[in-house]
């Protein structure tokens, strides 16, 4: 209650207040008794030798030895003070023994803990919280013993999970079944699968010499041309057989795959070498629409046309051939017709030989990109159509391939490592299990 809350404050050294004391010529006496065993009664006596008080003479234990009866009283009183304002003065007695106000609080006050009821049924309410509660009365040895094994069991469930994970991230062809028994039948079935996987594996990292390594001398120079060029050729070199990004490709099921990151990477170069064959053709295309004699809507060949044209309009004639103050305006304009079709034909060869120019004409820079790159489009088409195939023979992603040579590879050699360890793995798991039971 709020009565015994109070008593329990002042006996251990709280705050007391002068309206606590009902007039002048009274006082208000507070007493509670507490009977104290071990560890209490050890505290007790560890406390008055730190404040200066001989416990013999404060605390008698009893005839066992094993426990003492501790009466703490306070009394309060009210004393004429500064001003007309009375003032409060404390009396404190343990065992009826005079103590200071200091004494009896470090004495008394590590006995005696005062709970608000509201926020302590708040705080109970809590499973967390009740539980802790409890944990405060358990021996730290035994709480110790609980945490390391609570540890060592969820190391072993993480172990168990992930390599049920890892098998469960296999990809195998549907028509095949694992057995810890198989025929020969089913063994030449792998072996015949991982010879034709292992041969396209080799087949792709000739492939992928060939297109970051294979083209003309200093092509990793010709390549910085272009930043999304180079960048894509050095991804594209970096990439293997076996590695997998960060994301994961569905399978229609619960589990999922590494998606590979050499697939991805060859698709990445294929538009790369797509869209710079397409740019070289557009440069060429725009060379032949400026110089072209053979295209019939070349800029030159209208070019001559024009001239035909003014040719037939001026007569044949260019200019006059006497040289008089009164020369033909005819004659004039028709000339000086010409002589601009003739600043317009320097004007596109000019434009025409700027595309060309051997060390930064537009058509040369892109012929050096494409140069730097040691197969064409026809030939990444190829193997990606090879890789597409044997992805549909696995009826597998064509991401999945990769994995899918794996764990055919771990199934033949019967090196499947994951599925060794499981059994293993699930024993010890339950045996943590156990022991963390036992230790709560």
């Amino acid at each position: 209650s709020v009565l015994i809350a109070k008593v329990a404050s002042l006996v251990s050294g709280g705050p007391a207040s002068p309206t606590m004391v009902p007039s002048s010529a009274s006082e208000a006496i507070v007493e509670m008794t507490i009977q104290l065993a071990e560890p209490h009664l050890s505290m007790v006596e560890s406390a008055c030798r730190a404040v200066s008080v001989d416990a013999s003479e404060l605390v008698a234990r009893d005839s066992d030895g094993f426990s003492a009866k501790l009466v703490l009283q306070r009394t309060l009183s009210l004393q004429s003070g500064s001003a007309g304002k009375p003032r409060l003065k404390s009396a404190c007695q343990v065992n009826g023994k005079a103590v200071t106000l200091k004494a009896m609080k470090a004495i008394a006050g590590p006995l005696l803990t005062i709970v608000d009821a509201a926020a302590a049924a708040s705080a109970l309410s809590r499973p967390n919280s009740r539980l802790s509660v409890i944990d405060t009365a358990v021996p730290t040895s035994i709480k110790a013993e609980a945490l390391r094994t609570k540890t060592a069991y969820r190391k072993a469930r993480r172990h168990r999970e992930a390599l049920e994970q890892e098998l469960n991230s296999q990809v195998l062809p549907p028509s095949y079944s694992h057995s810890d028994d198989p025929n020969e039948e089913a063994i030449e079935m792998l072996r015949h699968w991982v010879d034709e996987l292992d041969a396209f594996e080799g087949r792709m990292v000739k492939f992928q010499d060939s297109a970051v390594g294979g083209g003309s001398s200093g092509s990793d120079d010709r390549a910085a041309g272009s930043t999304q060029l180079s960048e894509t050729l050095q991804r594209f070199r970096s990439a293997s057989w076996f590695d997998y990004s960060n994301e994961k490709q569905s399978n229609g099921d619960a589990s999922s795959t590494a998606v590979s990151e050499f697939y991805t990477q060859l698709l990445d170069f294929r538009e790369v070498v797509k869209d710079m064959d397409e740019q070289l053709q557009a440069a060429v295309s725009a060379r032949d629409a400026l110089s072209a004699i053979s295209l019939p809507d070349s800029a030159v060949t209208a070019l001559e046309r024009a001239r035909n044209y003014l040719f037939d309009a001026t007569g044949g004639q260019v200019g006059s051939t006497e040289d008089s103050v009164d020369q033909d305006i005819y004659s004039a304009a028709a000339e000086d017709a010409h002589e601009r079709l003739n600043t317009l034909e320097m004007a596109l060869s000019d434009c025409a030989k700027s595309l060309e120019d051997s060390n930064k004409g537009l058509l040369t820079t892109l012929e050096r990109m494409v140069d730097s790159v040691g197969v064409s489009l026809e030939d990444i088409d190829a193997i990606i159509a090879d890789w597409n195939t044997l992805s549909r023979k696995h009826a597998i992603s064509p991401f999945s391939l990769p994995s899918c040579h794996k764990a055919l590879r771990s199934e033949l050699d019967g090196s499947v490592e994951a599925r060794l360890m499981l059994p293993k793995a699930k024993a010890t798991e339950e045996a943590a299990l156990k022991e963390y039971e036992e230790a709560c």
